[in-house]
């Protein structure tokens, strides 16, 4: 049985974010997008009862994680287990911007919601109401830690990321090297899904084959 993709957005984005990637580089594959239910509604339960393939942008790696399904692998965009990270040093200093960002949040989430899609390396106007307190909540849950599953990962970053930076990645997933593979590409800010789809497509294809699992996407 072929797996079935399952992909989920990040903090501040919709199902859409995945939307351009798929139709593009994955017009062949059976593919599905949950929605966080940030900009509408909530859409998280999963289709089918057959293998999955989970691909997670930055949050969406721990929402997937947090599913209580089994994956046949993971793929992780720009993606954590530890949002403040393990290192005292890395932590101390992401955990004063996590509550700048939480109480930028709370006392104007407009401008801070158009902020952060700004360095995602985004450049629109805000046009959708949203759900203030799922993105409240998110927020707050960036300061837990996530297990991950003994299973085969691609973790791929961004150089120029600034939320998720290349330090935090290797930071969350030194210590998976028997599991996890690590890929950091030299653009793309944080949004990676959407500027490079040819990249992404490249990685997911290799490390597909190098775990035994051969998809046909065109």
């Amino acid at each position: 049985m072929k797996p079935l993709f399952i992909f989920c957005h990040g903090w501040g984005f919709d199902q859409q974010f995945f939307e351009p990637l798929i139709k593009e580089y994955f017009p062949t594959v059976g593919c599905y997008s949950l929605d966080l239910g940030y900009f509408g509604n909530e859409k998280i339960d999963l289709p089918t009862d057959q293998p999955f393939i989970g691909v997670g942008h930055s949050l969406g790696f721990i929402k997937l994680v947090s599913l209580k399904v089994k994956f046949t692998a993971l793929i992780g965009i720009q993606a954590f287990i530890n949002f403040l990270g393990f290192d005292p040093q890395l932590q101390k200093k992401r955990k004063l911007a996590l509550k700048t960002m939480l109480n930028c949040f709370q006392r104007n989430p407009i401008d801070t919601l158009s902020s952060f899609h700004k360095r995602c390396g985004l450049d629109y106007t805000l046009s959708k109401s949203f759900n203030t307190t799922k993105l409240m909540q998110d927020l707050a849950l960036l300061a837990t830690t996530h297990p991950l599953p003994p299973i085969p990962l691609l973790i791929i970053g961004a150089k120029n990321d600034t939320i998720v930076p290349p330090a935090l990645i290797y930071d969350n997933f030194s210590n998976f090297t028997k599991y996890a593979k690590v890929i950091v590409h030299h653009k793309g800010h944080h949004c990676l899904g959407l500027y490079e789809g040819h990249f992404i497509h490249q990685q997911v294809i290799n490390f597909l084959y190098g775990i035994g699992q051969s998809i046909h996407t065109t």
